[in-house]
């Protein structure tokens, strides 16, 4: 926590005018890394880690699911990534895929022509369409660690 405080005072300081930090004055790398390591912990613990992880599985499911149906007119490559990324990033992996990739009431709409307007309409935007290639990077990386991890590598 001494970063932190370190970094308050210095705020302060340039707020009043008293004086610019220097090179010398700034944290390190190492440092600030570890002030995040420590924020973190917490995401070590059984209260945290159980419930997190639960969520991911559940999400995964529920997506492949919804894959097949609702939001069938999602290309395949994002299918199989999404179920990936939210094994890792739960409920926030959830959340992104609704807000990124499930247009709103694309559930509503029949298999078919009308369903696929319904979802390029939604996919248009640019912003959605680079988000949507990080995300099959990220889930392909994601894929890459799974298996290193059931390989003991």
């Amino acid at each position: 926590m001494q970063i932190v405080e370190r970094f308050q005072t210095e705020q302060q300081q340039r707020r009043r005018g008293e004086r610019r930090s220097s090179p010398d004055d700034r944290p390190t790398t190492e440092e600030l890394l570890e002030t995040v390591a420590n924020i973190l912990t917490f995401m070590a613990e059984p209260w945290f880690a159980i419930p997190w992880h639960a969520i991911g599985i559940a999400g995964a499911v529920w997506v492949i699911y919804d894959g097949q149906s609702a939001n069938s007119a999602l290309n395949p490559p994002l299918k199989a990534c999404w179920p990936i990324l939210i094994l890792f990033f739960s409920v926030v992996g959830i959340a992104v895929y609704l807000v990124f990739s499930r247009p709103p009431g694309i559930g509503t709409y029949p298999a078919g022509k009308l369903k696929m307007r319904h979802f390029t309409a939604y996919a248009r935007p640019t912003w959605r369409k680079v988000f949507g290639s990080a995300a099959h990077c990220v889930g392909g990386d994601g894929l890459g660690i799974m298996a290193a991890m059931a390989g003991g590598g």
